[in-house]
């Protein structure tokens, strides 16, 4: 893993005071780490020559001249030198798996991981160097020009900082690489960097991340893919646990200072780690190898062990077919760095950095790839003609059935399907509308017009003429609350498309599917179902200013291609301040609906992130206990989820509200259930009778399973060692909320993926009332200012179709 932090100039104080320069500081530790026995720095890059640093080591003064953009004489190089960016640090880090093998090596393989480590990270320098370092020349910096050369010093560690409660440090096999703010341009002038490190840092990172894995590999360890990059086999999760302290302790201490709102939430990190650390150990490196291999013999752990648990497994071969493919799962298009990143993710286990680049050309070069000239950013697009096809044979499926005639439905039927129901204007000419002769239908609903209860009168209609009608959506929680609202038997689309395939369902000319969520439906998926079809009527209702597809979406371009009806009407906010504060936020006025909610008081703005989660939590509180519920928490990010989630049960057990609790391993690590948690399933599962998004209430708890009552009534026993798809559901994604319909919600927004789709499911969701958390640590001093800003950003996918 690879982690980018900047470092800073001088700082003062709030009496005025001056605090050590941040790059001094920076480089004293960095120096100190010689006492313990940590291995000398190594100058790397290819910019060395520019500043007469072949044979230098990165000592204290070598450092801080480069920091103070000075040549080694001390003479000023950079002009402006107080306040900039001294250097950036690229930290690479062994996984806990890696530094253990460090750890229990014998001495002459241990310099042989301990070499794999540092060409990992040159090789992963030498990919930033020539992809990511640039300066800025001309008047006002207004040309950007790529410079192929930089200076980084590189620094390896062997532990983490040792905790209180830890007799030694733990071990932690990491590597600073640390790249001072100033590069010689082709002119010979010394300029600062205008580098693009965080536009490359997961392509470097997967870089590090294979080179290791290989050099691992020939060491005769099996490599295994990981969410993280990759595992080593057979390392005990006991031992990687025990050998963690120093992050439980500081997570721990973190908790304990989210009281204190004085300072942000950056510096109460600093503040966990100051507070938490233990002195600096006095034990000699090569002494602390001794003390853990004692440590890990005693736990039954030896390296030959973990080395002969398993054979390496072959991956399956690479092909620039499964690239394009797997590229194309989520996104229509792509650049470049997203191509090259995509490769060296996807390439961990089984490549290195001559395999990632070879891959790289090789699909860059592949006929199936199409050029689609510059985006927005300037940057040249890419598609492959699997795509293309795809949404060119959406669009010409859908206009060439537009003036079918066999979907004809009797005018009694209609009249009696609207005799039947009170609908408004609307919802009739929508009615109206699905019931014309056309085979493919688009229908655009805003979110509370009452979709799903008018679509009931269209399955009324149609099965009053001799149709069958379904219903059919991506999720399996969409396709409930269809078929609940509408009364229209539904399942999810690949359910649908099973059925068809095995021969339990069929469709025909006298089938009208409705689809709903269309917008977060897949194109492959789509496709998949037009051509199967067989002539049924496809009816697609969704929504375009709602969230899309995760994969390729085709919503958008399909209600271009043959035209859409509306249904505007706001039915589900029940204040006429909320109505309108909705349709502003629709219709583009996001800071006059921002203002509506800052006015009545249901837009709150902290000073700090954790000052905004504890507001959002003690409103939450306060609220439930008022009206017996508990509401929604909404949140941008799965991370921000866990946060509140764990404060929403932190009062639940405060107010004696939970029960009995064990913790389990779940698919998203440890967990903590107890009697009486709200729950929520991810994941699919007949045989459990779950469905993910599905909410339940835990009933009791044992070692190894628990019981729930889902929210329906039944009661399911769940074995966590069968099923780890479940998490709590106090706070959850607003991904995850599309589509239901609460009480009241509470909205942190933190800044992180905020956009104008987001904010508008969010702003959606509850009936009563719907409270905005924000605040000026993450959006700045004029945080409504930039909150409107960010939600103003549509991030509506780019489609092939938008660039032709």
């Amino acid at each position: 893993m690879l982690s980018i932090t900047q470092i800073g100039g001088m700082k003062r104080t709030k009496s005025g005071n001056k605090e050590m320069n941040g790059a001094q500081y920076y480089a004293e530790y960095l120096s100190s780490q010689a006492e313990s026995g940590e291995p000398k720095g190594i100058f790397i890059g290819d910019g060395l020559a520019d500043f007469g640093l072949e044979n230098k080591e990165p000592d204290l003064d070598t450092l801080n001249h480069l920091f103070r953009g000075e040549d080694q004489d001390g003479k000023k190089l950079i002009k402006g030198t107080k306040h900039r960016k001294h250097a950036y640090d690229l930290t690479f880090n062994c996984g806990k798996d890696v530094s253990i093998l460090f750890a229990l090596a014998s001495e002459e393989e241990r310099s042989l991981i301990q070499q794999a480590q540092q060409n990992a990270v040159e090789k992963a320098i030498e990919y930033i160097q020539n992809n990511a370092t640039y300066s800025r020349t001309g008047k006002a910096g207004e040309e950007k020009v790529q410079v192929k050369r930089l200076i980084a010093a590189t620094f390896e560690h062997s532990t983490a900082r040792q905790a209180k409660s830890e007799t030694r440090p733990s071990v932690h096999l990491h590597t600073h690489a640390v790249i001072p703010n100033m590069v010689r341009c082709d002119d010979g002038v010394v300029r600062t960097l205008q580098c693009d490190f965080y536009r490359h840092q997961m392509s470097a990172s997967a870089i590090h991340s294979a080179e290791l894995s290989s050099a691992l590999q020939k060491l005769g360890y099996a490599i295994e893919p990981d969410k993280n990059g990759f595992r080593v086999a057979g390392v005990p999760e006991e031992l990687k646990k025990s050998w963690s302290g120093r992050r439980s302790e500081l997570l721990a201490a973190e908790k304990e200072l989210k009281l204190d709102h004085a300072t942000n939430v950056h510096t109460r990190r600093k503040l966990a780690a100051l507070g938490s650390r233990g002195r600096k150990t006095e034990i000699n490196r090569d002494d602390l190898f001794k003390v853990w291999q004692q440590e890990a013999k005693e736990m039954g752990v030896e390296l030959e062990s973990i080395r002969t648990t398993r054979a390496q497994e072959k991956p399956e071969p690479w092909s620039v077919e499964k690239t394009l493919e797997s590229i194309t799962e989520q996104q229509s298009t792509f650049d470049e760095i997203g191509l090259y990143k995509h490769i060296a993710l996807t390439s961990i286990v089984d490549g290195d950095a001559k395999i990632i680049e070879g891959r790289f050309q090789q699909t860059r070069n592949s006929p199936e790839l199409i050029n689609l000239g510059a985006g927005a950013d300037g940057e040249h697009r890419f598609t492959t003609k699997e795509v293309l096809e795809i949404e060119q044979g959406i669009q010409s499926y859908a206009k060439g059935r537009k003036s079918e005639s066999s979907h004809a439905v009797k005018s009694s039927a209609i009249d009696k399907a609207i005799r039947s129901r009170s609908l408004s204007e609307e919802q009739e000419q929508m009615l109206l509308h699905c019931c014309k002769a056309d085979g493919v239908i688009a229908v655009q609903g805003s979110a509370g017009s009452g979709k799903s209860y008018s679509l009931g009168a269209v399955k009324d209609a149609y099965q009053a003429s001799g149709y069958k009608v379904m219903g059919c959506a991506l999720s399996a929680v969409a396709a409930q609350n269809l078929q609940e609202g509408s009364g229209i038997q539904s399942g999810t689309i690949h359910r649908l498309l099973i059925d068809m395939e095995i021969g339990s369902k069929s469709l025909d000319d006298k089938s009208v599917v409705i689809i709903d969520e269309a917008g977060t439906a897949d194109s492959r998926l789509i496709n998949k179902l037009m051509m199967r079809a067989n002539g049924a009527k496809l009816i697609f209702v969704g929504d375009t200013h709602q969230l899309e597809a995760i994969g390729l979406s085709f919503f958008r371009n399909l209600q271009q291609n043959i035209g859409y009806i509306e249904l505007s009407e706001n039915r589900r906010q029940q204040g006429e301040a909320d109505k309108q504060a909705v349709s502003d936020f629709r219709g583009g006025k996001i800071s006059e609906a921002l203002m509506s909610y800052a006015k009545r008081g249901l837009l709150s703005i902290s000073d700090h992130v954790l000052a905004s989660q504890d507001k959002l939590i003690s409103d939450w509180d306060a609220d439930r206990q008022k009206h017996g519920d508990n509401g929604i928490i909404l949140a941008s990010t799965n991370a921000e989820c866990r946060e509140l989630n764990n404060l929403a049960r932190a009062k639940l057990r405060e107010a004696g509200e939970l029960g009995v609790e064990n913790q389990y391993e779940s698919e998203y690590g440890y967990i903590d259930i107890a009697e009486d948690d709200r729950i929520m399933f991810t994941k699919n599962d007949i045989r459990l009778g779950v469905k993910n998004g599905i909410q339940a209430t835990v009933l009791n708890v044992s070692e190894d399973a628990y019981q729930a009552r889902l929210d329906d009534g039944e009661v399911i026993s769940v074995n966590v060692d069968e099923y780890g798809y479940f998490k709590h559901s106090y706070a959850i994604s607003t991904h995850k909320s599309q589509g239901q319909s609460v009480s009241r919600s509470y909205i942190f927004s933190s800044g992180k993926m905020i956009s104008k789709e987001m904010g508008y499911v969010q702003l959606t969701r509850a009936k009563n009332q719907t409270k905005i958390y924000a605040d000026k640590e993450m959006l700045g001093d004029l945080a409504l200012d930039e909150l409107s800003k960010q939600m103003s950003k549509s991030q509506q996918k780019e489609t092939v179709l938008d660039m032709l």
